[in-house]
């Protein structure tokens, strides 16, 4: 199973993200620090039978333009967020199980699977389809000190900034996306086990999805403006 066999071998990388929206906005303002948890776990309910119910929330998460999420990652498994184009979303079991666009954005953080070279993550985040790039005054470089704190293990330059959230992935070109690692011990390698983006986005509704467990699937509705942003 191709969701087994990136989760094996994501098992060797250190990641960063994930959640459960904790707070809800109004029409024309929403919050601009959001709290959400990623949850789920892998089941045997008995020989034969596999089932992972791995999730981001059902409802929307809404923060204001400007504002910030942090998710943290509450499963036994690694994963990642990355910010997509509705039409990109897997939406048919062959499709999550045969995801190009899966392979392209995990090759690129230097996970197994797609066309990049494997081992460590080539960088925490994705930004406009590269690691690292900050190609906007509204990109956040500020350090993810919530990440730095949670992790007990960081490769030799990996840098952590918060991720800025502005640009989804339309055909071929990958978006903006991050990475998150698990607590558990038997499957995580000390990465950081939350991760916070600030959504810089124009108002509206964004997509986005897990590129390891393509079933993860969720929405974040930017409202309002910051001030001054």
């Amino acid at each position: 199973m191709r969701a087994r066999a990136l989760t094996a071998i994501f098992g060797l990388v250190v990641l960063a993200t994930v959640g459960v929206a904790s707070a809800s906005g109004a029409a024309s303002e929403g919050p601009h620090t959001v709290s959400v948890n990623i949850l789920g776990a892998d089941h045997f309910p008995h020989p034969g039978l596999l089932t992972n119910d791995f999730h981001f929330p059902e409802d929307a998460i809404v923060v204001a333009r400007g504002g910030r999420i942090t998710f943290h990652n509450k499963t036994n498994d690694a994963h990642t967020i990355a910010l997509v184009a509705k039409a990109d979303l897997p939406t048919t079991p062959a499709q999550l199980f045969n995801c190009p666009l899966c392979d392209t954005i995990n090759g690129v953080f230097g996970i197994g699977g797609g066309p990049g070279p494997g081992g460590p993550p080539a960088g925490a985040q994705l930004d406009n389809g590269k690691v690292t790039d900050d190609h906007a005054q509204a990109d956040a470089d500020a350090p993810d000190t919530g990440a730095i704190a949670s992790a007990k293990h960081l490769p030799p330059g990996l840098s952590l900034l918060i991720a800025d959230f502005d640009t989804p992935s339309h055909g071929s070109t990958v978006g903006d996306a991050t990475l998150i690692d698990t607590a558990d011990p038997t499957n995580g390698h000390g990465g950081p086990t939350q991760r916070t983006i600030s959504m810089t986005a124009v108002p509206g509704l964004y997509h986005f999805y897990c590129t390891i467990h393509p079933w993860m699937q969720g929405t974040i509705r930017v409202v309002g403006e910051r001030g001054g942003d």
